[in-house]
């Protein structure tokens, strides 16, 4: 009868353990969806894509995902239900201010998954203007790294495409009622 207490405490205790965590980590993601619009002056931080609307939130984003198909010269855009290796696929995100008042310091935020490959479009007007790698931290496009050279010397080099992990477009002040569209396109990769 005692083991079985024991057994009972212990699992209570780490019950308690695993609520707690997911009570904290829930918090953090309300808190983290929250704070994407500060009420008190109207700036978004960072519109992390998610499909739909926080509750709390005055930008909408509509997220769609299409598959590049070429043909020839011609391409054109499938909507993706499936996807496999070496297939290109494009994301349409429109940002919607559906506020009464003007949006300030609107940042949309794209992630390319792990496995995926970011490939530039040739439209340059739609560019993202920031990206990051598995560390997270953003900076002006495209990304350069320090190298050391096998004499010594330290120079930069650009950091390849398949290891960008996000792009961020800066899009500035988002008026009332108004919409902005980004897309990009990665690359499934073959392994």
């Amino acid at each position: 009868m005692n083991s079985t207490s024991n057994f009972c405490k212990k699992n209570t205790s780490l019950n308690k353990s695993v609520e707690i965590f997911f009570k904290c980590f829930f918090l953090i993601l309300v808190a983290v969806f929250c704070s994407s619009v500060r009420a008190a002056d109207r700036t978004v931080t960072d519109a992390n894509v998610k499909e739909g609307t926080h509750a709390n939130s005055a930008l909408e984003i509509d997220l769609k995902q299409f598959t590049v198909i070429q043909q020839g010269k011609q391409e054109s855009l499938e909507e993706a239900t499936t996807i496999k290796p070496g297939d290109v696929v494009e994301y349409q995100a429109a940002y919607h201010n559906r506020d009464k008042s003007p949006l300030a310091g609107v940042a949309a935020t794209l992630p390319i998954p792990v496995g995926m490959e970011y490939v530039p479009l040739s439209d340059k007007t739609n560019r993202p203007s920031l990206a990051a790698t598995e560390n997270g931290k953003y900076e002006a496009v495209p990304l350069m790294r320090k190298i050391k050279t096998k004499d010594g010397q330290i120079k930069m080099e650009e950091i390849p495409l398949s290891e960008y992990r996000a792009v961020r477009w800066l899009l500035g002040t988002l008026e009332s009622g108004k919409e902005v569209k980004i897309s990009m396109r990665a690359k499934v990769s073959a392994n």
